[in-house]
């Protein structure tokens, strides 16, 4: 029992020289590891140091590429500013474009209701010009009829003074007739005298057809100066719709 004693009194002893022992072994694997370390390291310098000039050597050419690509970086921030202020050119340059093409539209409009117009106004200029020919054909018929008239009251006039002169003559040649001659005569020469009258009024109302149709004739000159002038803007209308359409 005292052995046993013995043997439990050196256990905890005998646990704390294993550890120490451990521990000491711990320290030499790991003395041994650093010295094989540090002799690893020894060989390993010059290779570190080759390591190195290529890592300043790939260093370097970074470097040329960062400056590189720096240019370029600002050579396209050059080119983006200078598409930038070109943009705003043309955006502007448009906006102008679009307000012409606004004008364009406005003025083509204003055009079109004057066409509208134009046209209205020769459909009407048309009619009044028929009109007025049927009017002149009209004047031109009654002219040609009191011109007939008058040629005929001439041959009766020239008639009457023939007659006149018969009487005259067998006035003389009749003198027991003579009161009875005188009367008729007398009659005649009334007849004559209102048929004078009626000469003269003839003549008065065919100068004023005359008038009257150099009048209308005049008119429609003017109706045909107006008409030409309507047809030359309307060309001109026309010309400047076609321009205007090929904008």
């Amino acid at each position: 029992s005292t052995i046993q004693k013995q043997r439990e009194a050196f256990q905890p002893l005998v646990a704390e020289l294993q550890d120490a022992d451990k521990e000491l072994s711990d320290i030499v694997v790991a003395h041994q590891s650093d010295h094989l370390s540090w002799e690893g390291n020894g060989r390993k310098i010059p290779t570190l140091a080759e390591q190195c000039n290529i890592l300043k050597n790939e260093v370097n050419k970074r470097n040329e590429t960062i400056k590189s690509l720096t240019l370029k970086l600002d050579k396209m921030s050059q080119e983006i500013t200078d598409a930038t202020i070109q943009r705003q050119a043309l955006e502007k340059e448009n906006q102008s474009l679009e307000h012409d093409v606004l004008e364009l539209s406005i003025k083509r409009g204003q055009l079109q209701a004057k066409e509208r117009m134009l046209l209205a106004m020769l459909k009407m200029k048309d009619e009044v010009i028929l009109e007025r020919i049927d009017h002149i054909t009209k004047f031109t018929t009654k002219f040609g009829q009191l011109a007939s008239a008058l040629h005929a009251a001439k041959i009766e006039k020239l008639s009457l003074n023939k007659e006149n002169e018969d009487l005259k003559v067998r006035l003389r040649d009749l003198t027991p007739e003579a009161g009875m001659l005188k009367d008729h005569l007398s009659e005649k020469v009334k007849e004559n005298k209102k048929q004078h009258e009626e000469i003269a009024h003839l003549k008065e109302e065919n100068s004023s057809l005359r008038e009257e149709a150099a009048i209308a004739v005049d008119r429609v000159r003017r109706q045909d100066q107006l008409l030409k002038s309507a047809k030359t803007k309307q060309a001109q209308t026309d010309t400047e719709l076609s321009r205007l359409r090929q904008v």
